[in-house]
């Protein structure tokens, strides 16, 4: 009896810095569909873009999705507030 086991796969990174091992099958607007890669005949997965950092495919290319550290929002006056200046334990308002 054969066994073949695929070493080539993707790699999830999500922003909170937890790592997937996975085949991603596609994207849309919002989501990233995947299979897990210790279960590839399991069933589908889904993420938000917004909660993925970076997706590292198996043919050695990289898609940034987003910085945690540069999370910002826009007050009123339309000047950009850039949170990593206060620190990583700050609340902005």
């Amino acid at each position: 009896m054969f066994s073949t086991t695929i070493n080539a796969q993707d790699r999830i990174i999500r922003k909170d810095g937890k790592q997937i091992d996975a085949k991603v099958l596609g994207t849309d607007s919002k989501y990233v569909r995947y299979k897990r890669a210790d279960n590839p005949d399991g069933p589908d997965y889904f993420l938000f873009h917004s909660d993925i950092l970076k997706i590292e495919y198996q043919n050695g290319t990289a898609e940034q999705k987003g910085d945690p550290l540069k999370l910002g929002r826009e007050p009123a006056n339309g000047a950009a507030i850039d949170i990593k200046l206060f620190g990583k334990k700050s609340l902005a308002v």
